[in-house]
């Protein structure tokens, strides 16, 4: 059942920018991560899902420049729900690999995953409201500084939740397990 879903979320992720703009080049990318992604899925790999999921993003950057026009937001929250599920999918995959999991736990993952998309499509609702306002009031050339320190704090603000997501657990599992041998 969860490879069914990363290899939904897979072709929704390939699929998409080939639906957008019908071109080889596009598709032969498509293909390309297509491919990756089906070997992460497989064996649970991360690399390889890192390297699908890449060549998926340049495969919709390239449609989106052989397309034409503006960036639609609809397309760009899509793609993002899609590349984060993903990962969480394909991570909770390698995790609980040839483990029998409850149904429970599966739909408690399921409902997590859903309130992170929703997370997701109001953060970029709310980012997108902040830029209209921002180019209202910051003059066109400093656009790029603004880019740049809103790219900086997103990454500052990724690294922190997966330090707090996977550090302060594994430190806690490392702490009690002395505790578990007799220590």
């Amino acid at each position: 059942m969860i490879r069914l879903l990363a290899g939904i979320l897979a072709a929704v992720l390939v699929g998409f920018p080939v639906v957008s703009a019908p071109t080889a080049a596009v598709g032969a990318l498509g293909a390309a991560g297509g491919v990756f992604c089906a070997i992460a899925i497989a064996r649970h790999s991360i690399p390889f899902l890192v390297a699908g999921a890449s060549l998926s993003l340049v495969e919709y950057a390239m449609a989106l420049l052989l397309r034409g026009g503006a960036p639609e937001l609809g397309g760009a929250i899509l793609v993002g729900i899609v590349v984060v599920l993903l990962f969480q999918v394909v991570a909770f995959a390698a995790r609980f690999d040839g483990a029998a999991v409850s149904r429970d736990v599966v739909r408690g993952h399921l409902l997590f995953w859903l309130g992170a998309a929703g997370t997701i499509v109001l953060a970029e609702g709310l980012l997108v409201l902040v830029a209209r306002e921002i180019v209202l009031v910051v003059p066109s050339p400093a656009y790029p500084a603004v880019a740049a320190l809103g790219v900086i704090l997103a990454v500052v603000a990724v690294a922190q939740t997966v330090r707090h997501a996977h550090g302060s657990s594994r430190v806690e599992r490392v702490r009690e397990l002395p505790r578990s041998l007799g220590g």
